[in-house]
């Protein structure tokens, strides 16, 4: 019916029956044959002729009988009638926008580019058919307006823009004053104009949207639903103007208006994107000033965002944008992996949503850029990076030349550069880095607070060449660069102390290769400032701490050097908070690995020994200082103030329960350190760092409360030199210290601390000796090593503790006045000592170091036969070993059952076998019967067969992680006889390998989590558990000292693995010590197993010198 064919027939009809036209029954016929092809729709120019004819047809109807015609056009007509001769053409294009209303809000919704094309044409024909001074053109203006801003939005056509402007500030004009049409156009305009700002840069464009916008608040205060849109887009060019200008009144105002924005949108469609713009001006605020409740709100509000906006929502691609933005802020100030995570999957899923060509879609492209640069600096994946340069590169080529945002995608594009230059050595990446770095400054507006941050990144790369190419001039322009990042960074602004530390680097580095004086006391000065910012993440002032120090140790200014050191050394504990996961907190703290050392050697150049003393302390075990604080004996506080005590035991056991529900880890064992697996709940993660950063908070502010009383002003600070000498009251304590300035041996007995120097040690022998160390175990406990090979491997062992012998041990003994072996026959006891070693030289066994030929000479030159040894990883740990219990018992294990569990893994999938510790088994069976509690793996017949009088139901005594942990608070004494991992990469996974290590292992991590009250005694039978991790050595993040937080009194353990057999004997002669004797002598029984074992052998020192006792 519809059809060009059946229109021929009409119009045929019509030329052969003329008087057709004056029966209105003919002309409705006709009228409504060419209103419903015009409803149908085709293109603007066929629907306008459609609604030309049908107007010419059916007004004639009209006039006659009004109601007969369609209602539509009905209601046009009773509002504009004709009114004598008129042209059916032109009533078309002005009749167009109204029947055609629907339509065109529809596009407006959808974001159709057709559909908004059509409406653009329909509403241009209609202004330019309607005389200026009908009200109706005034009415058209607006939509006109909005069609082409939201086409533009999609298009980026800068015509359509500009004629957006040009029509919203015509609407505006005509508009009655306070009137809907008025706010509406002012709205309208405001939008255009930022847009405009946006694309050209031009200052004039900003302030007229600020403007327009104030105008739109004043007008919209009766219309709610207008206000909330008025107060948005005024929050947006306030914050436009802030990130040109940097006036913080400008940042507030915004926020102000967003606050009010969201707080009125409670059932708005657009409640996202409110969300959304008040979470970006918080996260700004929060880098403007530092305050982390900005911060947080930033992230709460732009979760809420995306939450408000499903898929399909206009505003959900911004909003995923902004959620990424947050995250990685706040990734950046905490160090939560996680958080990091959580922003790229946000990142990734706003650039998949946005439209191709858009604005934001290329700013998200470079946001997504600098998150997966930041994830290469955490995870160090090439993979990320490389995708990091090419999201930079794809933005580079979408935005255009005059866009104001092209300077940040040039910045960003070059840091990425430089840092693949630093990894893979190629002098374009670093070429090409500066260049975009050079562009990026042309592009950039003088005023903007973001040209600050090109400025470093162009004197980072040039330093960089300098380095490597060697020309002066880059260094002089790095420094003019910094400077100029300094200068135009106001005081309270977070990344100015970033900006110092670069400067201070830059002018450092200058000093080293001119010797300019000047140039040391510049660099000093600007890194004391860094270090002292109440704005900056503690990471960053830390790390400012520490070139402060490097800055003053070049000039020799020891007492300075104190200072920077312990500005680094007193914010450690912030670096690490305790709202981390623990492979972020290992992460932050490895940058200032050897800072405590280094504090220590300026301590004792400036004649600060005590204080030598209490930065060592304070600056190692930072994560094991975590621990212990929150296992701190609260007895007098519980008897002052139960009800604070009970607080701190409360958030005790929520920071030491497990990080939300348990992670069950694939069958190929843990996922690498971020825990970014593809199963891996990434909100889940969201809320469990709300979870532990709330923790935090409420621990720090209840800290702060304890300290407020009397009697507890020093609740969990470091102790003091005084409260350490109290530890040396059973015998000395022997703090290595190794730094490339000094070395020393700080001796700490009850009557003050002695200071033995020790020339001949440096961090770089000791690097050496590991090193030959690792190398030479490898060969000799290689069973397919020809024999030669395997003695010169074990020559070059012994060669090794005598070096520890003149290096260190000597000189130590020697200055205790230990020359001798004691006379036991005599009665005399052995003398003892704690070694606590720094850095790498915990990983060797100073307890044998020794000339072992001599070692029945009256003064043999070895510590076996000298003295008893013991470690400790730090002063404090020891002296949380010696903690009295409340009800403390003595003695081997008692005999009410249960008291010393075995945990044994004769089998264990994917490693060898241990026959060996059936045996131990079998051995501590035969010492203690039944105060034995057996967990075991697998078992062959033979193993069952030696186990049967006490092997239980293997549904009951599997070694599970669950058993064993259900098993341990109820024994003081604990023997693992397993294999044991060490995690090189992640410390605090090393493991003890159960039988379900795969899926649930029984990590350092886990052990710290325990609170064994009354344990007293664990023997790790297992390989090198007391081998602590190269890169936090000072950390002390190892199985054995897992096992003194959790509770352990006394814990043997050994640096390197041995060989089965050997392993079996020294545990059963051990045991055959204790078994009368108690834990109380298990230095003592490991003391003479070890030199017995020696004298028998020695020559093989492999099998001997790995096992160390540490504790009370």
């Amino acid at each position: 019916m519809l059809s060009n064919e059946a229109l021929a027939e009409a119009a045929l009809a019509l030329h052969l029956v003329p008087d057709l036209l004056d029966d209105p029954a003919v002309l409705y016929a006709l009228g409504m044959l060419r209103w419903l092809r015009y409803q149908v729709g085709r293109s603007p120019d066929e629907d306008r002729e459609e609604l030309a004819a049908a107007l010419l047809l059916l007004l004639p109807v009209y006039s006659g009988s009004p109601d007969a015609i369609p209602d539509p056009l009905r209601h046009y007509l009773d509002r504009h009638p004709p009114g004598g001769a008129f042209d059916p053409d032109v009533m078309a294009k002005r009749a167009a926008p109204f029947l055609r209303s629907a339509s065109i809000r529809e596009a407006l919704d959808s974001r159709d580019d057709g559909a908004l094309s059509a409406a653009i044409e329909i509403l241009r024909d209609a202004v330019a058919a309607t005389p200026s001074e009908d009200p109706d053109r005034n009415r058209l203006l607006g939509p006109l307006a909005s069609v082409l801003q939201a086409h533009y939005e999609a298009s980026g056509d800068l015509s359509e823009l500009d004629e957006a402007v040009e029509t919203g500030e015509a609407a505006v004009a005509a508009a009655p004053v306070d009137s809907a049409e008025r706010a509406g156009a002012l709205i309208n305009l405001g939008v255009a104009l930022l847009w405009s700002y946006e694309h050209r840069g031009d200052l004039d464009d900003l302030e007229r949207a600020i403007r327009t916008g104030r105008q739109a608040v004043a007008v919209t205060r009766g219309d709610s639903t207008l206000q909330i849109q008025a107060r948005s887009n005024l929050g947006g060019a306030l914050l436009r103007r802030f990130e040109r200008r940097g006036d913080p009144a400008d940042l507030d105002e915004a926020i102000e208006a967003h606050e009010a924005a969201v707080e009125a949108s409670d059932d708005h469609p657009r409640r996202a994107g409110f969300l959304s713009n008040l979470g970006v001006v918080l996260r700004l605020r929060y880098e403007y000033r530092g305050e982390l409740d900005d911060l947080n709100r930033a992230v709460d509000a732009t979760e809420a965002a995306v939450t408000e906006a499903p898929a399909g929502h206009p505003d959900r691609p911004g909003s995923l944008m902004h959620l990424g933005a947050a995250l990685w802020t706040r990734y950046l100030h905490l160090g939560h992996v996680t958080d990091l995570d959580r922003a790229i999957e946000a990142g990734e899923a706003a650039q998949a949503a946005f439209p191709a060509g858009v604005p934001d879609g290329t700013r998200s492209l470079t946001n997504l850029a600098t998150l997966l640069h930041t994830r290469y600096m955490r995870l160090g994946r090439l993979e990320d990076l490389n995708r990091a340069i090419e999201a930079g590169e794809a933005a580079l080529a979408a935005v255009a030349d005059d866009v104001p945002d092209r300077g940040t995608v040039l910045s960003n594009l070059g840091g990425s550069l430089s840092a693949r230059h630093d990894r893979l050595g190629q002098l374009a990446d670093l070429e090409r880095a500066i260049a975009v770095g050079e562009a990026a400054l042309t592009v950039i507006p003088a005023d903007s607070p973001s040209r600050a941050g090109t400025l470093t990144n162009l004197g980072l790369a040039l330093h960089r060449r300098f380095g490597r190419l060697g020309h002066h001039a880059d260094l002089d322009r790095a420094i003019q660069l910094s400077e100029a990042a300094v200068a135009a960074t106001p005081s309270q602004f977070p990344d100015r102390a970033l900006y110092l530390c670069n400067l201070g680097a830059d002018l450092l580095t200058r000093f080293q290769h001119t010797g300019a004086s000047e140039d040391r006391h510049r660099a000093a000065a600007a890194l004391r400032e860094a270090a002292t910012s109440r704005t900056a993440p503690a990471s960053t002032r830390a790390n400012a701490g520490n070139l402060w120090g490097q800055a003053a140790v070049a000039g020799e200014d020891w007492a300075e050097a104190v200072e920077g050191y312990s500005a680094a050394i007193d914010l450690l504990s912030q670096v690490a908070t305790r709202d981390l996961e623990r492979p972020d907190q290992e992460f932050r703290l490895g940058p200032l690995a050897g800072l405590a050392s280094r504090a220590a050697a300026c301590c004792l150049q400036a004649g600060q020994v005590d204080r030598a003393v209490e930065r060592l302390e304070q600056g190692r075990g930072v994560l094991l200082g975590h621990a212990l604080d929150t296992r701190t004996d609260l007895s007098t506080l519980e008897r002052e103030h139960p009800e604070l005590a009970a607080e701190f035991i409360r958030l005790r056991r929520e920071f030491d329960g497990p990080a939300g529900s348990p992670l069950e880890f694939p069958a190929d064992g843990p996922p690498v350190l971020g825990f970014s697996g593809a199963d891996f709940d990434l909100p889940a993660a969201g809320r469990e760092i709300d979870r532990r950063l709330a923790l935090a908070e409420q621990f720090e502010r209840l800290t702060a409360d304890i300290r407020s009383h009397a009697g507890f002003e020093r609740f969990l600070l470091p102790p003091p030199v005084g409260e350490l000498l109290q530890a040396a009251d059973q015998g000395p304590l022997v703090l290595v210290n190794v730094d490339e300035i000094r070395s020393d041996a700080l001796l700490l007995t009850t009557s003050g601390v002695q200071v033995v120097p020790l020339p001949a040690l440096t961090p770089g022998l000791v690097r050496d000796q590991v090193v030959a160390l690792l190398d030479a175990l490898d060969t000799a406990q290689e069973s397919a090593a020809p024999s030669g090979e395997r003695d010169r491997a074990e020559a070059q062992l012994l060669g090794i503790l005598g070096w520890l012998w003149d290096t260190i041990a000597g000189p130590v003994l020697e200055a205790l006045d230990i020359t001798r072996a004691p006379d036991e026959r005599a009665g005399e006891g052995w003398p003892r000592l704690w070694w606590c070693p720094s850095g790498l030289l915990s990983l060797l066994p100073l307890h044998a170091a020794g000339r072992h030929a001599t070692r029945f000479d009256r003064s043999p030159t070895t510590v076996l036969d000298r003295a008893l040894s013991a470690y400790t990883p730090t002063v404090r740990a020891l002296m949380h070993a010696r903690r009295r219990h409340a009800a403390r018992l003595t003695g081997s294990p008692s005999t009410d059952g249960g008291q010393l569990l075995v945990v044994t893994m004769p089998h264990t999938p994917g490693e060898r076998d241990l026959p060996g510790t059936v045996e131990e088994a079998v051995v501590l069976r035969e010492l203690f019967r039944d105060r034995v509690l057996l967990l075991h793996g697998e078992l062959h017949p033979e193993d069952a067969a030696r186990l049967e009088d006490f092997v239980l139901d293997p549904a009951e005594v599997g070694a599970t992680y669950e058993r064993t942990a259900a098993a341990l608070p109820t024994c003081r004494w604990v023997h693992f006889a397993c294999h044991a991992t060490s995690d090189a990469t992640n410390p605090s996974a090393s493991r003890l390998l159960l039988a379900d290590h795969r899926t649930r292992p029984l990590t350092v991590l886990e052990l710290t989590r325990l609170r064994l009250e009354d344990a007293e005694l664990a023997f790790l039978s297992a390989c090198a558990t007391a081998r602590t991790s190269l890169r936090l050595a000072d950390e002390a993040i190892q199985l054995a000292a897992a096992c003194q937080v959790a509770g352990y009194r006394r814990v043997i353990a050994t640096l390197w693995p041995i060989a089965d057999r050997p392993a079996v004997r020294i545990a059963a002669d051990v045991y055959q010590g204790l078994a009368d004797h108690g834990a109380d002598r298990a230095a003592l029984a490991l003391h003479q197993v070890v030199r017995r074992r020696r004298d028998l052998d020695p020559t093989r020192s492999s099998r001997w010198a790995a096992h160390v006792y540490s504790g009370a």
